[in-house]
């Protein structure tokens, strides 16, 4: 099997890649854990996340357009979260929403 991506997929790892350098800043990947240790400030930088995400239109990267999604591919989501944990970018706010309750509604 070859797992290389093909252009397109290289493509859209390439605009992910950029996209979480300008939204995170390069002070967020020089830092060894750039998690808040506070709770509440935990919750206050995934909320403001989970804003930035869906600003971008990253929120719902494989819902259909018709219901606020990209329509993405299920590949396209998997590099849009190899690419998050390569940047070690929050997590969102609303994941189980995102990734189970809402797929499953719009099933």
């Amino acid at each position: 099997m070859d797992f290389r991506d093909t252009p397109e997929e290289a493509a859209f790892r390439a605009e992910v890649r950029a996209w979480l350098h300008e939204a995170l800043t390069d002070a967020w990947f020089d830092d060894p854990d750039p998690r808040p240790a506070d709770p509440e400030r935990s919750e206050e930088l995934r909320r403001w996340w989970q804003r930035q995400l869906y600003d971008a239109g990253w929120a719902g990267l494989t819902w259909p357009t018709d219901y606020g999604g990209r329509g993405g591919t299920m590949v396209q989501q998997v590099i849009f979260n190899e690419e998050s944990a390569r940047a070690r970018a929050p997590e969102p706010i609303g994941v189980i929403g995102l990734y189970m309750a809402g797929p499953t509604i719009l099933a």
